[in-house]
């Protein structure tokens, strides 16, 4: 059976911008079992999260410091695309409306209430477990101004 991981951090804990979306990628990717050396990701086209270069550097230091050899990483077409995270966040939401929140710790309890069957596993984040990803892009990446690609 599938897992469906739900990370979560209160805004005083994080953002949500490429560094937290590129950690919490990292963390996933460190949990897939040692058979597992080829992945792709589907990503939506968000350029303060997904188009960034700190993503991409993420990635990079993945397949160099895990037993992941190969990352494909695929956008797909705005506007024109649903992804399983839509119906994650949506069911949430269903979820939400009847549920009063007072504290972080109910959100917990919404995210796994918000599925009866495979419930979401809640992922908790402070602001310790983030990569300062702009950081490591200074030393994974090298001669970015003559690269073909434009980065964000």
């Amino acid at each position: 059976m599938q897992a469906y991981y739900c990370n979560f951090a209160t805004a005083g804990q994080s953002k949500s911008g490429s560094c937290e979306i590129g950690t919490c990628l990292f963390k996933y990717l460190k949990t897939l079992p040692e058979t597992v050396s080829d992945v792709t990701l589907y990503s939506d086209t968000c350029g303060g999260q997904n188009r960034k270069k700190y993503v991409a550097t993420l990635l990079l230091y993945a397949v160099q410091s895990t037993h992941i050899k190969v990352i494909h990483q695929k956008f797909l077409e705005s506007g024109h695309t649903e992804m399983q995270v839509d119906s994650m966040h949506s069911a949430i939401e269903r979820e939400k409306k009847c549920s009063p929140v007072f504290t972080a710790l109910d959100w917990h309890a919404i995210f796994r209430r918000a599925r009866r069957h495979n419930q979401y596993e809640v992922v908790p984040m402070t602001h310790t477990d983030f990569i300062d990803l702009k950081k490591l892009s200074n030393t994974v990446l090298k001669n970015m101004c003559v690269a073909s690609i434009q980065w964000m």
